[in-house]
């Protein structure tokens, strides 16, 4: 990562090598919202034939992913960033990996015949879906991207940026706030207070009715190149209003006051 909380492709460049087997990259970080060169870092993992992996939980909600132009080996993401129900959730791998792939644990309908001697598996997807299936989150994912297809993508982000542009125009002018990794035309502002723990600061928020993020999301080594414990993360949505920005400035800057 560049000071600028950007991809630092010379240094993957400089990290992978013959003996590389898996490069895991993030579409955009769940920290800054920085969107990284998935394409370019596919292309020279695969020059080293390695597997591409490709976590698109926070990509997939921004922009429409084409998986085979993409030619990631797999892409996964979950299904509540998309507005469905938390518990489901998309993995997509090419054929051939799929089908080289041992199950990972065993359960209704993943087998085709059982004996003693021997058990064969089922064909794809059926060998990694053990047990009974999540039959309600999967009708549930599938009406809430129909949903979300029902509106024009790039107004929903224009409505998302202007959202995000307002609140980081209105908190970098609040003493002793500090924001991290500011990325224009995203969905977040993750910021700290100097002196104050994440964890305070988003209490007192969810005291007068604001939800944010706040801690490590899961990112420890994003945080110690940071140089913090943790974050407090604002997340935009459709679902947002300019009401909201006023809302929840106001209420850090009460969270400010008291701490």
């Amino acid at each position: 990562m560049t000071a600028e909380c950007q991809f630092d492709f010379d240094a993957y460049k400089s990290l992978i090598s013959e003996k590389t087997q898996i490069v895991a990259l993030a579409q955009v970080t769940n920290v800054t919202g920085t969107r990284q060169p998935i394409e370019a870092a596919i292309e020279l993992a695969h020059q080293y034939d390695a597997i591409a992996v490709i976590d698109g939980a926070q990509g997939i909600v921004h922009e429409k992913v084409d998986v085979q132009k993409l030619n990631a080996d797999f892409y996964v993401f979950s299904g509540h960033k998309l507005f469905a129900p938390a518990g489901i959730g998309v993995l997509y791998g090419k054929q051939s990996l799929l089908e080289s792939m041992p199950p990972w644990h065993g359960g209704g309908k993943m087998v085709e015949s059982v004996s003693f001697e021997q058990t064969t598996f089922t064909q794809l997807p059926g060998k990694f879906e053990a047990g009974t299936p999540n039959v309600a989150g999967a009708i549930a994912l599938a009406e809430a991207v129909t949903w979300y297809q029902s509106y024009e993508l790039k107004e929903v982000e224009a409505h998302i940026h202007q959202l995000q542009a307002s609140c980081y125009d209105a908190l970098k002018s609040i003493e002793d706030i500090d924001i991290l990794g500011y990325q224009p035309n995203s969905s977040v502002v993750t910021f700290v207070i100097d002196g104050v723990h994440h964890q305070d600061i988003a209490t007192l928020l969810d005291q007068q009715g604001i939800a944010v993020r706040a801690g490590n999301h899961c990112a420890h080594p994003l945080m110690d190149a940071l140089g913090v414990k943790g974050t407090v993360r604002i997340s935009f949505a459709i679902y947002n209003t300019l009401q909201d920005v006023e809302r929840v400035v106001q209420a850090i800057e009460k969270a400010v006051d008291m701490l």
